[in-house]
């Protein structure tokens, strides 16, 4: 379950080639928007294992600027907080539930003309370390994007043992 509210919205430009319709195929509207949600997942295991979840999450998201000006009219960025808690172990490393507080933040900015340059990070708030961090480059224009480049350095959790 999750639901949102308009924190603050902005007008987009006039949907012509010179302003709203610069480098996007329909014109930016700025805003402002927090988002709560919760996620419960129970899993079964035919060894008799079980793993349950309960995860709240705190979000928000919001872009300034409508990306017509030259440079630096476009910044999208995002801040979630995530707690959760569980009871029981999954068997299998690659689905077991280990990180239990992460932060994850996201920051999106036009450069120059079409150029977007992009990080995004998740941290383990428990044990201070990034678990994920991706960095990406776009060239945006109305009909097209191309994203280059768009490297993730990926930390796997440490093994825990119970």
């Amino acid at each position: 379950m999750s639901g949102g509210i308009n924190l603050w919205q902005g007008q987009p430009l006039a949907a012509t080639a010179s302003e709203g319709l610069k480098y996007t195929p329909t014109p930016i509207v700025p805003y402002l928007q927090a988002i709560a949600g919760v996620t419960g997942t129970t899993s079964y295991y035919s060894s008799s294992d079980n793993q349950t979840t309960l995860t709240g999450t705190v979000v928000l998201v919001g872009q300034i600027g409508n990306f017509s000006r030259p440079y630096l009219d476009y910044t999208a960025f995002n801040l979630t907080y995530s707690q959760g808690t569980n009871s029981g172990l999954s068997p299998f490393l690659f689905d077991r539930s280990v990180d239990n507080r992460v932060l994850n933040a996201g920051l999106y900015q036009q450069i120059y003309g079409p150029l977007k340059l992009g990080l995004q990070t998740s941290i383990n708030l428990d044990t201070g370390k990034s678990t994920s961090t991706d960095y990406i480059v776009e060239y945006s224009r109305r009909t097209y994007g191309i994203t280059p480049v768009s490297y993730t350095h990926l930390t796997l959790p440490t093994k825990r043992i119970v």
